[in-house]
C-alpha cells in the first residue's frame, strides 16, 4: 500500500498526467515538479489537494482534478499498482536527474521496477550471427556485474538480451520500455514492462522515439548493437543519447561495411567501442557523461578519431 502522506501526491500525478485518463490533460505538463512539491510539502487529506494547488497558483491542474471522478480514478491506479509516479520512492530517479521537467511524471507499469543499477541495451531487429551470440551471453554478464537490464522490448537485440537475462536467473531484473500500450503487448514472465502510452494504444514511430530517450536515460551505461549508418531507430536513439549526454554509450558493430561505418561514426561522436563481453567491466567503470566530455584515453581509443563529417555520405552531384 502507498503511505498516506504520498497517496495524495501520487494520485494527483496519475490523474493529471497518465495517458488514457478519462479527462483532458492540463497543457502545462512541465509544471509537474511544482505539483509534486506542493503536495509533498503540505500533506493533507485527499479532499484538500485542490485547495493546495489553487493556493500555489496551479489553477489549471486544480480544475482538471475537479472534473467528476478524476482524483478517484488516480487513486485507483496508484493503489492497484498499475502505474508509477514521480512521487513514489520506486520511481527511476535518473530520469528526473537527466531530463529534468521533461521527464515523465508517471507511467503505466506491469511488474516492479528493479532496485539494482541498470544497463540499457538496444539494437538491430535483424542482428548478425556474431551479435546474436553476444546477446545470448550478455544477460549472464550483466547479472554477474550486479546490474539489471533495461531494453526497448523490440524484436531482435532487445528481445534476445531480455530473454537471455531471464534465462540466466534474472527474474525481477529486466525492464522493457514499450512504444505501445501495455494492453497491446504480450507480457514477459519475470520482467517489468512500462509504457507512457494509453493502455490500448498501438505502436507509432513518435512513441518509439520518445521511448528511445527514456531507454538511454534510465541507465548510466547503455549499449547499442548493430545500428545502421544514419538510418533506423537504433541510429536515431544513439545519436540523441550522445547529444543529450543521457548515458555512457558503447556501440557494437553490425555486419558488413555499413555496420562498421555506423560504429565508427558513433565512436567519432563520443561512443565507446564494444567488441566483446570482456569490454563490459571497463565500460561500467567509465565516468558519467554528465560530468564532462569523454576523452580518447577514457574510452581506450588507440588512434585519433576522424571528425564525424568524414563518415558522411556525399550528396549526389557534390564532391565528398
Amino acid at each position: 500500500m502507498v503511505s498516506g502522506e504520498r497517496l495524495g501526491a501520487e494520485a494527483v500525478l496519475a490523474a493529471l498526467y497518465l495517458r488514457g485518463a478519462p479527462h483532458s490533460q492540463p497543457r502545462a505538463r512541465r509544471r509537474w515538479p511544482l505539483v509534486r512539491a506542493v503536495l509533498l510539502g503540505a500533506p493533507g487529506p485527499l479532499g484538500s489537494v485542490g485547495a493546495s494547488l489553487r493556493g500555489a497558483g496551479l489553477f489549471e491542474e486544480a480544475w482538471c482534478l475537479a472534473q467528476s471522478g478524476a482524483l478517484g480514478w488516480g487513486v485507483a491506479q496508484v493503489e492497484s499498482r498499475r502505474c508509477l509516479t514521480a512521487a513514489s520512492l520506486a520511481f527511476p530517479s535518473r530520469w528526473e536527474s537527466v531530463l529534468g521537467d521533461a521527464a515523465p511524471p508517471c507511467f503505466w507499469v506491469r511488474g516492479a521496477w528493479p532496485a539494482a543499477p541498470s544497463v540499457s541495451v538496444a539494437g538491430s531487429r535483424t542482428p548478425s550471427p556474431r551479435l546474436r551470440a553476444l546477446c545470448r551471453g550478455l544477460g549472464a554478464a550483466l547479472l554477474a556485474e550486479g546490474r539489471a537490464l533495461v531494453s526497448g522490448g523490440a524484436a531482435g537485440v532487445d528481445s534476445l538480451v531480455a530473454g537471455a537475462t531471464l534465462l540466466a536467473g534474472g527474474e525481477g531484473r529486466v525492464v522493457e520500455i514499450l512504444p505501445c500500450g501495455l494492453d497491446s503487448a504480450p507480457g514477459r514472465e519475470g520482467a517489468c514492462q512500462v509504457s507512457l502510452c494509453a493502455p490500448g494504444a498501438g505502436f507509432s514511430t513518435g512513441q518509439a522515439m520518445e521511448r528511445n530517450l527514456l531507454l538511454y536515460a534510465a541507465s548510466s551505461v547503455s549499449l547499442v548493437l548493430g545500428p545502421r549508418f544514419r538510418a533506423g531507430g537504433s541510429w536515431a536513439g544513439a545519436t540523441e543519447c550522445l547529444r543529450r549526454r543521457a548515458s555512457r554509450l558503447a556501440v557494437g558493430a553490425g555486419a558488413g561495411a555499413d555496420g562498421r561505418r555506423a560504429a565508427q561514426a558513433l565512436v567519432a561522436l563520443g561512443a565507446a567501442p564494444f567488441a566483446s563481453l570482456a569490454d563490459l567491466p571497463s565500460l561500467l567503470a567509465l565516468p558519467d557523461p554528465r560530468w564532462g566530455l569523454f576523452s580518447d584515453a577514457e574510452f581506450g581509443v588507440s588512434e585519433p578519431r576522424r571528425p564525424y563529417r568524414a563518415y558522411r555520405q556525399p550528396q549526389q552531384g557534390r564532391a565528398a
